[in-house]
Formats: structure tokens, sequence, C-alpha cells
């Protein structure tokens, strides 16, 4: 997939701490158009039942989701089950009639500790329910490095997975963790809430089904 922007940073503490009560305040706008969540259903081995949150930003632009139990570990005395992790999210979302949305880009914020000569691979697919295309992409790391880190994905127009006009479908949302280590190093990569709020933001762009 064809990106406009890819940006990581390490930092070296974990840095996000949004209350995600205040968050969740915004699934009560006031606003008339925009898109609500009906419901969310979630599964996977990285996300086990009560593990994960979704709300919406007040403007309705923003998905924020929280997990709290999302991590991927290896080293000489892990299983190998514990280094392959995933996450099928699927939220039911009210769309406006006669508008049409797409997600444009991908904020992903987690903690990473890797050993020379291990790495980590997240993975990311979005798309919508029966759609023939999606928006996927994947990002590397590699040892020896240690503290938060933040990604960011903007599509490029051209691959945006916009919602039908005359089917609702629900948004979909999977994303993998693996780690690896050849000779028993230690390896950890993890999208959940440390010692601060880790939030996973997915921004929407709304567009007129008369377009």
């Amino acid at each position: 997939m064809n990106k406009e922007k890819h940006n990581i940073c390490i930092l070296p503490v974990l840095f996000f701490y949004m209350s995600l009560p205040n968050i969740l305040l915004a699934r009560h706008s006031s606003r008339e158009q925009g898109v609500l969540i009906r419901s969310f259903t979630f599964a996977g081995s990285g996300c086990p039942a009560g593990s994960l949150t979704a709300a919406l930003s007040e403007d309705r632009t923003d998905i924020f989701l929280q997990f709290n139990s999302f991590s991927a570990v290896s080293d000489f005395d892990t299983v190998f089950s514990e280094s392959r992790k995933n996450c099928q999210i699927l939220l039911d979302l009210e769309i406006p009639d006669g508008i049409s949305i797409a997600v444009t880009d991908l904020k992903l914020q987690g903690f990473v500790s890797l050993e020379e000569g291990a790495s980590a691979v997240v993975k990311s697919q979005i798309y919508f329910q029966g759609a023939h295309n999606n928006a996927q992409f994947s990002h590397r790391f590699l040892g020896s490095v240690e503290g938060s880190y933040e990604i960011e994905e903007v599509i490029a127009s051209s691959e945006r997975v916009f919602s039908s006009c005359h089917k609702k479908r629900a948004l979909n949302i999977n994303t993998q963790l693996r780690t690896s280590s050849p000779d028993g190093q230690l390896a950890f990569l993890s999208m959940s809430e440390m010692k601060g709020r880790v939030i996973t933001t997915l921004h929407l762009d709304y567009r007129s089904c008369e377009d």
C-alpha cells in the first residue's frame, strides 16, 4: 500500500496519558451529523473478553481503541504461541444517510523491548465487511531497542476504502503482533496500557455519496 506519510518514534519513557473516561463522554455528543458506535465485538489471542474499550472523539472524526492485555513475547522459556498474538475488532457504526466514511490514518502506540538480534512486527488490516479491498500496513522493529513507540500511517487518497452508500457494513480492524528471538533473546512488543493510557487512533474522512 502506498502511503503519504510514515512516522515512527521511539521514546525512552511512556508518554501518553489520555483519560479514557473523558473520551467516553464523546459518545454522548449532541452533534447531529457524524458516525456513532452502536456496538463492537472483538476476539483473538491478544484481546480476551473485557480487555478492549472503544470510543469516539467529540467531533466524531476519531475512533479510540484501548487494550489492556495485547502483547507478544519470546525468549528461551516462552512457548511459541506467546510470540504470535492477534485481535479482530468489528465496529458496528451508525453512519448518517448520504454519507460515506473511510479511515485516513492510523496511529498505534505501545512499548517495545528487544535485545540484540531479536525482532518484532506489528501488522494491521482495515476493511469494511463485504468489501473486496482493504488498507493494510506493517512495521518491523529490530533490536536492540527499548522504549515507548508511536507509529502513524497515513493512507494515500487512492488507497482509502470508503463505506458503501447503499449497504451498512461493519468496520473491521485486524491487528497482529509477532516477536522473534532466534537465539533465545528477550523480545517483547505491546499495545497495552502500562503506566499510562495507550490509545490506538483511527482518523475518519467523511464524503457525500453524491460526490
